[in-house]
């Protein structure tokens, strides 16, 4: 019969059935759906699948979302009080990725979140 474990996080670390699991895991009574939820030990459930994290949108994409989220007049002013090797990134690339310096700078000066970064890229990887 099989046991699942999840360790001291929360995370799900296997089902083992027939050996003894390492020290210190903390049985749960099923898998989850998705190896990466993570287990509520107050609710003795496990939580929601994370949204996948996105990292990178077309061109399209990121300026479509930028317009849907009314930012699109108040980037292109930021953009345009940049270097004119930014202006031109931002112009002519086909792909924004998530990681790159000049992305994480904006992404700053708009007071963005790491969670609202995640949020914008997932909706705009959706149009």
């Amino acid at each position: 019969m099989t046991r699942y474990f999840v360790d001291g996080s929360g995370k799900y670390v296997g089902g083992f059935d027939g050996v003894e699991p390492p020290e210190g895991l903390i049985e749960v009574p099923a898998a989850p759906a998705d190896a990466r939820q993570v287990w509520d030990h107050l609710t003795e459930s496990f939580g929601e699948v994370p949204s996948p994290i996105i990292e990178s949108v077309s061109a399209r994409q990121f300026k479509l979302q930028l317009l849907a989220a009314g930012l699109l007049d108040q980037v292109d002013a930021w953009i345009s009080s940049q270097s004119k090797a930014v202006q031109i990134a931002y112009e002519y690339s086909g792909t924004f990725v998530r990681s790159e310096p000049m992305m994480a700078t904006g992404f700053i000066a708009m007071s963005f979140t790491e969670e609202q970064i995640d949020e914008f890229f997932v909706a705009a990887a959706a149009l």
